[in-house]
């Protein structure tokens, strides 16, 4: 199974009912951090620039794109494709209820840890998370598997990484960490002080570029033929089978 390299991030706007109900638009706020920073942007931006009421609700993509549909929320600041694509099928394709922004701007997710501790142990591919000698590495508690963070529990990009591990087949190798976004910047910031190898989720734009010399470690290209995203709304039973 090939990985996803480019993803489109967008804003999505939902259709039904009016979009404007007594000068009041609602912006959904995803819980991470890039889209939370987009729906403020986009909030600002409707209140100074054309003298709109705006306000924004907090909620899981299913959540936002379900309240798009019946028109209780009207913008998804930020729509990865096509990790979101059950989403995309349902309420634009097919129900019609909600229309796409197609300007949106490429972006990337993948494996990333820092420039210092890749030249150091000579880890630049995904493959080399399957090497024993290599992911032992990010062993910390002694159990002879390396760890890394797959991403935050439930979230849909999580999903995609847990798949690309079984894949690839690191998962035989590295114990694969689902925790809140915060507790793994923490653990970050911890490896860079202590100089040791840390492999996370990472995904493109992001501020913590800026905060850290990171990597994406390679990963053989996108083939929109053979990779297929199905998610737990789709098929209950995927947890199970990964």
């Amino acid at each position: 199974m090939k990985t996803i390299k480019a993803i489109g991030v967008t804003a999505v706007l939902g259709m039904t009912g009016s979009l404007v109900q007594a000068a009041d638009v609602v912006v959904g706020v995803p819980g991470w951090p890039s889209a939370a920073a987009t729906a403020h942007i986009l909030k600002v931006v409707m209140e100074e620039n054309l003298g709109l009421e705006v306000t924004t609700q907090s909620g899981s993509n299913a959540v936002i794109w379900e309240a798009m549909d019946r028109g209780s929320m009207h913008i998804h600041p930020e729509v990865w494709l096509p990790n979101q694509g059950n989403f995309h099928k349902k309420y634009v394709d097919e129900n019609g209820t909600v229309v796409q922004n197609k300007n949106g701007v490429k972006a990337i997710q993948g494996i990333c840890m820092t420039k210092e501790m890749s030249e150091k142990y000579d880890i630049t591919s995904i493959y080399d998370l399957t090497d024993p000698d290599k992911s032992v590495l990010f062993d910390t508690n002694g159990d002879g598997m390396g760890e890394m963070w797959i991403g935050q529990p439930a979230a849909a990009s999580t999903i995609v990484e847990r798949v690309k591990a079984k894949s690839y087949g690191y998962d035989q190798t590295m114990e694969l960490i689902e925790l809140d976004t915060v507790l793994n910047w923490g653990a970050l910031d911890s490896a860079v002080k202590e100089e040791r190898p840390y492999a996370f989720f990472c995904y493109a734009p992001h501020h913590v570029f800026n905060i850290y010399d990171l990597v994406v470690l390679e990963e053989p290209p996108h083939d929109a033929d053979t990779w297929k995203i199905v998610q737990p709304t789709d098929d209950p039973a995927l947890i199970r089978k990964i």
